[in-house]
Order: C-alpha cells, then sequence, then structure tokens
C-alpha cells in the first residue's frame, strides 16, 4: 500500500505504506492491517511532529482494483450476489456473469456499512472499520 503527502501546493512523491510477500494475499486482515490501524488512529489523534511543527494527518481515499478494494473492506468481491458497494440488491447470475438489473434499491451508507447491516454482503470484518476516517 502507498500514501502521498499532501500538503498546501507542495507536490510529494508517493511512498510505501504496507508491503506484503508470499505466494498468495494474505490470511488474515488483522494480522496484515493491525499494526497500520493502531499506527494510523495515533497518527489521525495526535498528529506528526516535523522540525517543531505539528501536522494533522488524515485518510483521504484508498486506491485499489476491485478485489484488493473488496479484500481490504471485508466484503464480496465482484462476482458475488451481494457485491454491489453502493447499494443493498441482490445481483443473479445469467451466462455466468453477475447481473444487477434494478436501479432503484436501498442506499448503501457509511452507518449501514459499519453496522453491517446487509451480512451476505460482508466478510469478516474488516479492520479499517476501527479508522476513525470514514472510509467505506
Amino acid at each position: 500500500m502507498s500514501g502521498k503527502v499532501h500538503y498546501q501546493q507542495c507536490f510529494y512523491k508517493p511512498f510505501a505504506v504496507l508491503i506484503y510477500f508470499g505466494t498468495s494475499k494474505p490470511v488474515s486482515l488483522d494480522d496484515y492491517f493491525g499494526d497500520f490501524t493502531t499506527e494510523v488512529n495515533r497518527l489521525q489523534a495526535n498528529g506528526v511532529t516535523i522540525m517543531e511543527q505539528r501536522f494533522n494527518v488524515r485518510i483521504h481515499w484508498f486506491i485499489c482494483d476491485t478485489p484488493a478494494r473488496a479484500f481490504i473492506k471485508g466484503t464480496k468481491g465482484h462476482t458475488g450476489f451481494y457485491a454491489c458497494e453502493r447499494c443493498e440488491i441482490r445481483g443473479f447470475k445469467e451466462d455466468r456473469v453477475p447481473q444487477f438489473s434494478r436501479i432503484h434499491c436501498p442506499e448503501r451508507t457509511d452507518e449501514s456499512f459499519r453496522r453491517r447491516s446487509q451480512q451476505r454482503h460482508h466478510n469478516p470484518k474488516s479492520p479499517f472499520l476501527q479508522v476513525g476516517n470514514d472510509l467505506s
């Protein structure tokens, strides 16, 4: 995972925040993100001091491909029946392709996501739910 500093009009290069090496994705999100969530919560609460100047820390977004996004959020992948990130529709498969045919469905909100109101949308709980910012 990469990070990038945004400060006034300055431009900074992305830097490594979290690195994983293995033959498959991590088995446990808690093991993979545990230290990260602890550290980012500490930084958001206390900021960081550089050369006697305190700076606030805030996460603006995570940029991931679709499978990685579902993995870190602890949700069904893009081929699942309850995969839609924006609403609580149940999809179906036609010719082995997921279909979401309705456009007027209950919206998924940050609150409903954090409450895990649609259980079939969620996999094991994501450590990102412990991070202070709105990340859904």
